[in-house]
C-alpha cells in the first residue's frame, strides 16, 4: 500500500494539511462520495505505522462501508479519485494563498456575468485596496498588473473611446510588471553565472535602469531594490551594494522576508565575487551579511545549512581570527547540513580550524584524511590538499623535505587529471603550486630579494586566502 501515490502524497503532507484535506473531502461543494472519504480516514489511519504494520488493499477494502468484493481495479479507481481530489485541493490552497489572483478573477466574473456598468466601479474600489498594500510586496505588484490587464481588456472592447488617464494608468502598471519580470530573469542568469562561473548573456536593462532612475519615486520601492540588486550583479557597481543594504534596513517593515533574504544573498554573492578578486575589504561586509542571514534563520533549509554556506562562514571567521566562536560554529552546525557527505564536512572544516589555530600535525592528519576519501574529490579534496601543503610549509621541520616534495607532486598530477575542475579553476591551481615551489626554493637558499619581489608581483592572479598566506610568509623571510 504504501508504494502507491496516494499514500506517498498523503504521507508527504502535515497533519495540519491533512486535516484541512478532510474537512475539504467533507464538504458536498468538492466530494459526493462517502467510500472515497472513507478511503482517506482508513488510510490516514495507517500513515504512522511501520511498514511491516501498514495493511494491503484487501484490508483497506475491508474495512471501507460497502458491501462489494475486493477487486483490484476498482480499489485502483478509488485511489485515482482520491488522488485527482487531492489535486484539487493542492490547487485550491495554492490559491487561496496567491491572493493576487483574486481582484482580476473577480472583475472577470462580472465580465461574464454582463455587469459591464458595474466594472469601472469596481475596478476603482480594487484599485484603493491595492494601493492601501503599498508597492513594496511581489504579490501586490502581481496583483495590480492582473488587474490592470483585466481592465484594460475591458476597456478596450468598448464601443467609446477611453480616456488618457486610464491609458495612462494602464501602460504604467504593465511596463511596471514588464520590468520586474525582466529584472527577475536578469537576476537570477547573473547569480548563476557567478556562482558556477559562467558567462550566459542577461538581458541588457540599461533602458528600464534609466526609466528609474529619471524619476525614481514613480515607480514601486520593490521594483527600485530589485533594481540595485541588477546593477549589483551586471555592473559590480559598489554604490548599488552600498544603497541596496541601506534601503533592506530602512524599509525592512515594508518589505516581505523572503524577497528581503534575496536581496541579502545577492549582496553576498558580490561580495564572494569582490573577495574572490582580490579586493580584502569586502570581508568584513561579507561576515556581517553571513551573521545577519544566519540570525535571521534565512540561511537553513528546513532546520538546516547548506553545506558551502557553512564552509564559506567559517572561512570568513577564521579569517577574522575569531577562532573560539568558530570551533563552537563548527560543532553546533557541523551535523546539521544539508548535505554533511557522510562526515567530510565535519570533518574538513574541524581541519582548517586546526591549521589557523597552528597545530599543524594534528591537520595535516585530519586533511590527510579527507583526501584519501574518494568522495572528497568533488567537495573538499581539492582544497584539503592546499591546506596541507601550506600546513607542512608552516610546520617547517627538516624531515619534512621528502614529505613535501611527494604531496606537491601529487597535487600537481591531481589537478592536472581532474576533469571537474573548470579551465579557470585549473590554471588557478596550477599556479598556486608554482609558487609554492618558489617559495619553498627561496627560504631554503636563504633571502634572495630580486626572487621575492617577482614573487610578489606574481601573486596578483591568486585568491585572497592563498594571497595573504603567501604574502605573509614573503614578510617573514623579508624580516630574517
Amino acid at each position: 500500500m504504501q508504494a502507491r501515490k496516494i499514500f506517498k502524497l498523503l504521507e508527504a503532507m502535515s497533519e495540519t494539511d491533512r486535516d484541512r484535506f478532510g474537512l475539504f473531502l467533507h464538504s458536498p461543494l468538492h466530494n459526493q462520495s462517502a467510500l472515497v472519504t472513507a478511503l482517506f480516514t482508513e488510510l490516514r489511519m495507517d500513515l504512522p505505522k511501520p511498514e511491516a504494520e501498514i495493511r494491503s488493499p484487501q484490508q483497506v477494502h475491508a474495512a471501507l462501508p460497502t458491501d462489494s468484493r475486493f477487486s483490484p481495479n476498482y480499489f485502483d479507481k478509488l485511489c485515482a479519485m482520491l488522488v485527482k481530489l487531492l489535486h484539487d485541493f493542492l490547487a485550491w490552497q495554492e490559491f487561496e494563498r496567491e491572493q493576487s489572483n483574486t481582484p482580476a478573477l473577480l472583475m472577470r466574473a462580472y465580465h461574464g456575468l454582463n455587469l459591464g456598468e458595474a466594472i469601472p466601479g469596481l475596478y476603482k474600489a480594487l484599485s484603493m485596496e491595492l494601493d492601501a498594500l503599498g508597492g513594496s510586496d511581489e504579490g501586490v505588484l502581481e496583483a495590480r498588473y492582473k488587474l490592470e490587464r483585466e481592465y484594460g481588456m475591458f476597456v478596450l472592447r468598448q464601443p467609446r473611446t477611453p480616456s488618457g488617464d486610464q491609458l495612462a494608468c494602464i501602460s504604467q502598471a504593465l511596463q511596471v510588471s514588464y520590468i520586474d519580470r525582466a529584472l527577475e530573469i536578469g537576476i537570477g542568469i547573473l547569480n548563476y553565472n557567478q556562482v558556477f562561473k559562467l558567462q550566459i548573456p542577461a538581458p541588457d536593462l540599461s533602458w528600464a535602469v534609466a526609466e528609474v532612475n529619471a524619476n525614481p519615486t514613480a515607480w514601486p520601492l520593490l521594483l527600485r531594490v530589485k533594481l540595485l540588486g541588477f546593477r549589483i550583479l551586471a555592473h559590480h557597481d559598489i554604490a548599488a551594494f552600498e544603497q541596496i543594504l541601506e534601503k533592506l534596513e530602512s524599509h525592512a517593515p515594508e518589505l516581505d522576508a523572503s524577497f528581503r533574504r534575496e536581496m541579502y544573498t545577492v549582496a553576498l554573492n558580490f561580495c564572494a565575487f569582490r573577495i574572490n578578486e582580490g579586493d580584502h575589504r569586502m570581508l568584513k561586509p561579507a561576515e556581517i551579511l553571513y551573521m545577519k542571514l544566519l540570525e535571521m534563520g534565512w540561511l537553513l533549509r528546513n532546520g538546516l545549512l547548506p553545506s558551502e554556506q557553512f564552509k564559506n562562514i567559517v572561512s570568513l571567521r577564521l579569517r577574522a581570527g575569531e577562532l573560539a566562536w568558530t570551533a563552537q560554529f563548527i560543532e553546533a552546525y557541523g551535523e546539521r547540513l544539508t548535505n554533511p557527505h557522510d562526515g567530510l564536512a565535519l570533518k574538513y572544516n574541524r581541519a582548517v580550524l586546526k591549521f589557523f589555530e597552528g597545530e599543524y600535525d594534528t591537520c595535516i592528519r585530519m586533511f590527510d584524511e579527507v583526501v584519501r576519501d574518494v568522495k572528497s574529490d568533488m567537495y573538499y579534496g581539492t582544497d584539503a590538499r592546499v591546506f596541507m601543503l601550506k600546513a607542512l610549509y608552516d610546520r617547517n621541520r627538516p624531515d619534512d623535505t621528502y614529505l613535501i616534495d611527494s604531496q606537491w607532486n601529487a597535487f600537481r598530477v591531481y589537478i592536472i587529471r581532474n576533469k571537474r575542475l573548470g579551465e579557470t579553476d585549473q590554471k588557478q591551481y596550477l599556479s598556486f603550486a608554482k609558487l609554492y615551489r618558489k617559495l619553498l626554493t627561496i627560504r631554503e637558499n636563504a633571502a634572495q630579494h630580486d626572487q621575492l619581489r617577482k614573487l610578489s608581483a606574481a601573486l596578483k592572479g591568486q585568491p585572497l586566502s592563498d594571497r595573504h598566506w603567501f604574502e605573509s610568509k614573503i614578510a617573514i623571510i623579508k624580516a630574517q
